[in-house]
């Protein structure tokens, strides 16, 4: 049931109840918050946060307008982050935090690195840009959370239970 809360976090926009978290532990991306540090007061919130990982590793995106997803950082193509599958280029992104919306520019991939290209990275740029050409995106519409490889895209603690997720916060 504490996933739900997470859900709920990357999800709604609008609520007072996130506000509140935001203002009080921060906020790590638009999808989660931090996980928090203080020794007390927080016990609820420490315990849904520390869930991050488990939940993080069951969600894609739905891109959107590319505003809050994060470009390296995010599965939003294929089942690996474009970090972890091209580390050179990522490792001299001048922006490895960039979101999908950044790295474009009219219409096309806009991409920059803090220094120009070696010849042995030119396969990789060649690479990723290949996977980025069939990428579509819909400016009028806000990226999204999608669960796993659920039928309707959104958790639910039946999909939780099928999938044998556990809810409850290791060590606590």
């Amino acid at each position: 049931m504490m996933m739900k809360w997470l859900w709920r976090y990357g999800t709604e926009d609008i609520g007072l109840w996130k506000e509140v978290i935001k203002a009080k532990h921060g906020e790590l991306t638009h999808w989660s918050k931090n996980v928090s540090t203080d020794a007390y007061g927080v016990g609820l919130w420490k315990s849904i946060s520390k869930l991050w990982p488990d939940f993080a590793g069951n969600v894609t995106f739905r891109v959107g307008n590319g505003s809050h997803i994060k470009f390296w950082k995010d599965i939003w193509l294929g089942d690996t982050t474009l970090g972890e599958e091209f580390p050179s280029l990522h490792l001299i992104a001048a922006e490895p935090n960039s979101t999908i919306a950044s790295n474009r520019s009219d219409d096309i991939w806009d991409l920059r690195f803090r220094r120009n290209l070696n010849d042995w990275e030119l396969n990789d740029i060649f690479a990723l840009f290949a996977k980025l050409q069939p990428c579509s995106f819909s400016p009028q519409e806000p990226d999204r959370l999608k669960w796993g490889n659920s039928r309707k895209g959104y958790y639910t603690v039946k999909e939780e239970s099928r999938k044998g997720i556990t809810a409850y916060a290791q060590g606590t």
